[in-house]
């Protein structure tokens, strides 16, 4: 991330540590307070002139914190004004002495109450201090096994004060911590603490058993590189965690946390798929299986006849092959899964196109390229002519 001059104003670029040439992001230094961090390691801002929503995430909350001062400097401000957030909504750094000194207590069941307090009654100069003592090695992990534990006692009362504990800490903003809480390890304990808001005492809610259903996650064709398998499951968690566990009481701050967070985690997977050539082929093929065109069809093996009319002299004898178990599915079986998948290829197909919609306007012109080079109009062409509306509407 580099100082740019660029139209008469100044600017920050950013470029691909693997490209040095190659520029991620060219924008200038706005004078209107638009920029602002969240937490330790993400900048963000609304672009002004064209309402476009930008995030800068840094691997090192140094270099967060250098372009932060640097930006801070031409607009004349203050690098401790975090961009107008305040109370447990704000995302920065700055600490007095009482927020220096503050200690988390230790994670048991007779601290609880005492934890909720610190935590409901977060600061500016208290949160970061909050945030490091609940990421600290073991601190999360004993909270959600006294959660188990409370749980399979029926403990009302702790656990009501264990979602007012969890409610705080996810209003704290600091995406490091709200990605640890919805974590693999963690999502199902975090979102099972959610399921006791002490409000609706009287309704079930059942977080964990929409989670868990089967159907919940469909492949149309196997993501087989885990670290986007993971942000997608993740950006999930977060759409769920934001439109429905905490609808009732997630604020401007919050939701424009975890929304960046989500288009964060769009771009990484975007960027991956659009690189992935043998995965978006086989995708096409998916889609475009029972249409007319070729690439949806798949080559049926020659017999002994047409191998002659081919030229073939002579064929081997074929061998006897090991018995298997037999397929007991019918061809309109067959053809139902395989319409289906289909269906499923197109909603997926679908989905990529929804998630670059947040993409700057030249990394969504490269996932078109990208695209349109292994077949996208002609599978759409056949897609519209489709007697299923589900695969008209997906295209």
């Amino acid at each position: 991330c580099e100082l740019i001059s660029e139209h008469d104003a100044l600017g920050l670029r950013v470029l691909s540590e693997q490209e040095s040439n190659k520029e991620l992001l060219s924008t200038k230094i706005f004078e209107e307070e638009v920029f602002q961090r969240q937490g330790d390691t993400i900048v963000t801002w609304t672009n002004p002139e064209t309402r476009e929503d930008v995030a800068l995430s840094f691997q090192e909350a140094a270099g967060a914190q250098e372009v932060w001062e640097i930006i801070c400097q031409v607009q004349g401000r203050s690098p401790l004004d975090e961009g107008g957030e305040d109370a447990a909504g704000g995302g920065g750094n700055v600490s007095d002495g009482a927020g220096s000194d503050l200690k988390l207590p230790l994670p048991d069941m007779e601290n609880l109450q005492h934890l909720q307090d610190i935590v409901s009654n977060a600061t500016s100069a208290t949160r970061d201090r909050i945030v490091d003592g609940v990421m600290a090695d073991g601190y999360l992990a004993t909270l959600l096994s006294i959660f188990r534990d409370c749980e399979d006692l029926e403990m009302t009362n702790s656990l009501h004060t264990l979602f007012r504990i969890f409610k705080g800490l996810i209003m704290l903003n600091e995406p490091s911590l709200i990605e640890a809480c919805l974590s693999d390890s963690f999502f199902l304990d975090t979102m099972g603490i959610l399921e006791y808001d002490p409000d609706y005492a009287k309704h079930e809610m059942k977080h964990r058993e929409y989670l868990q259903s089967p159907g919940l996650f469909k492949q149309a064709v196997p993501i087989t590189h885990q670290p986007t398998l993971a942000k997608i499951h993740l950006n999930f968690r977060l759409t769920y965690l934001k439109d429905v566990v905490m609808a009732r009481y997630i604020d401007d701050i919050s939701f424009s946390t975890m929304r960046e967070l989500i288009q964060l985690n769009n771009v990484e997977i975007i960027a991956h798929i659009q690189a992935d050539t043998p995965f978006l082929n086989k995708l096409f093929q998916v889609c475009g299986e029972g249409s007319s065109t070729s690439n949806g069809i798949v080559p049926k093996p020659k017999t002994a006849g047409a191998a002659a009319l081919a030229g073939d002299k002579k064929q081997p004898t074929p061998k006897t092959p090991a018995p298997k178990d037999k397929d007991t599915s019918t061809p309109k079986e067959k053809e139902s899964a395989a319409h289906t998948k289909r269906i499923n290829g197109f909603l997926f197909l679908r989905e990529l196109f929804e998630m670059a919609k947040g993409l700057q306007m030249a990394h969504q012109m490269s996932f078109f390229r990208a695209l349109s080079t292994v077949g996208l109009f002609a599978i759409l062409e056949e897609a519209i002519k489709s007697h299923d509306a589900r695969i008209v509407s997906a295209s």
